[in-house]
């Protein structure tokens, strides 16, 4: 291009429309490369051979602190120490000599910052229409950001790997589930104790494990997870062969929203429990066995006593009854150790038992009623207490009725929450005593009265004149009457 501008200035007269033309596009052409060349935010710059800056872009100035002109016709010895131009000069000739593009990284310091920098430098041999080596173009990057981001993931990533090895290795099945409830990871004790793949897994979601009966109970769970963040609770999960293993859940919300659990196999502390619960069970239905085995005997030999002393006869024929009535309810609780008594099989025995030591009958009439059922069950707290009341009062009404008389009637009734036990007998003139303050009460009533549960119990007395009757009413609810399981819920 100097060559024709030269042409252009010495004779004038001589140049063609043509000429000028090329010599402005090529002069815009040139204007346009270098513009481009200084806008680049890389390092850029032309050495020839010997390693002498031909070009540079403002990068490069800004590298060295200088201008330009300063830079053209130097080397890099006159801007690094020594051991540093020393292996940039051995990377520009391993350049030249490759016969393609070389790339390694440096470490350099901006005089700008004055801190080192790490770049990545790509040096490419130049060469003429002859093949003859005429420089050595070259290029370099800022890479410290991205060197430290590969090495921070590179930490994270040995993390991680550490971390999943730990897990891997954990006595307790693990997984992660996304937002979605999909599974993430799975370490391989889940995949040994439920017999499904890794990869089987991992296509799964937190509820494909849930056993199909207890999936309202998961769903209820499962939001109360995903809504306050930690979950510990007992669960059943589904194994491949469709089967069910009772785990402990321990599950927590990640701060990335996901959700990290654990589950430990408790198959062998269920066989435990349930083998401390037998021997528990047995041991209660023994000792109860056995006080009622003690008391009936102790029953027995005050019975071998009546008729010895006749003044006596009327209290141990109450002592034995109710000794036989506290034996009626251990008698129960021995065949039924986890369960309360059934008030319908105290009412009966305690008949029974009143006939047998009065040598009279005693009817007892169970009435059900829809929705409700006569076996309701009595707080084992108040058992005792209850049976003796029974005892006593189905006792007076025999004792009180009229030898010849029809037999005293004892209906038991359940309406819905409550029982309703009805003594009914024939009693001997008007009876003269106030149950409700007290007063008139002879040994029987004052017994019943002071055990008498406060709460959930009532016992009203009526009196039929016209016929006769003595119509006694105990009325029982809640704390003394349990509810059923269907009435809990």
């Amino acid at each position: 291009m100097s060559r024709v501008i030269r042409h252009l200035g010495d004779s004038p007269g001589q140049v063609t429309t043509e000429d000028r033309a090329l010599a402005v596009d090529r002069r815009q052409y040139e204007g346009e490369l270098r513009a481009l060349l200084d806008a680049i935010p890389d390092l850029v710059w032309l050495k020839d051979p010997e390693g002498v800056y031909l070009d540079c872009n403002p990068a490069v100035e800004s590298l060295f602190g200088v201008c330009k002109s300063e830079i053209l016709g130097k080397t890099d010895y006159d801007f690094f120490d020594r051991s540093l131009a020393d292996f940039v000069r051995e990377q520009d000739r391993k350049a030249c000599s490759a016969g393609k593009p070389v790339s390694n990284e440096e470490w350099l310091t901006p005089a700008a910052s004055g801190q080192r920098r790490l770049y990545e430098a790509t040096r490419t041999a130049m060469r003429d229409a002859g093949g003859r080596l005429s420089g050595m173009l070259g290029i370099a990057r800022d890479i410290t950001e991205r060197a430290e981001r590969e090495k921070s993931d590179a930490m994270l990533s040995q993390q991680e790997t550490g971390i999943i090895r730990v897990l891997d290795n954990a006595a307790d099945a693990i997984f992660v589930a996304d937002q979605h409830g999909d599974y993430q990871y799975v370490n391989e004790q889940a995949v040994r104790l439920l017999g499904f793949s890794r990869d089987e897994l991992l296509r799964m979601r937190v509820g494909d494990l849930t056993p199909g009966e207890d999936r309202s109970v998961f769903e209820r769970l499962s939001q109360e997870l995903w809504s306050s963040g930690s979950l510990c609770c007992e669960l059943r999960l589904r194994h491949r062969s469709g089967g069910v293993i009772p785990v402990d859940f321990n599950g927590t919300m990640l701060p990335d929203g996901r959700a990290y659990i654990s589950c430990r196999d408790i198959r062998a502390r269920k066989l435990a429990d349930a083998e401390r619960e037998q021997q528990r069970e047995a041991l209660v239905r023994e000792v109860h066995h056995r006080i009622k085995n003690n008391l009936q005997g102790v029953a027995g030999l005050l019975q071998r006593e009546l008729g010895k002393f006749q003044e006596l006869d009327p209290r141990l024929d109450v002592a034995i009854s109710q000794i036989n009535a506290i034996a009626v309810v251990h008698g129960l609780q021995a065949a039924s150790p986890d369960e309360a008594p059934c008030l319908c099989a105290s009412v009966r025995d305690i008949c029974r038992m009143v006939s047998e030591l009065a040598q009279r009958p005693v009817l007892l009439h169970v009435e059900e009623t829809p929705g409700s059922s006569a076996a309701r069950r009595i707080n084992p707290d108040d058992a005792i207490s209850v049976a003796l009341v029974l005892n006593e009062l189905i006792l007076n009404a025999v004792k009180h009725s009229p030898h010849g008389s029809c037999a005293p009637t004892v209906s038991l009734r359940a309406v819905e929450a409550s029982i309703e036990l009805r003594i009914r007998n024939v009693a001997r003139g008007v009876p003269d005593f106030d149950f409700a303050v007290g007063d008139g009460l002879g040994t029987g009533l004052s017994l019943v009265r002071s055990l008498l549960p406060k709460q959930g119990a009532h016992l009203y007395y009526q009196f039929d004149a016209l016929s006769g009757f003595m119509l006694t009413t105990l009325h029982l609810t809640a704390p003394v009457v349990l509810a059923r399981p269907e009435e809990e819920q």
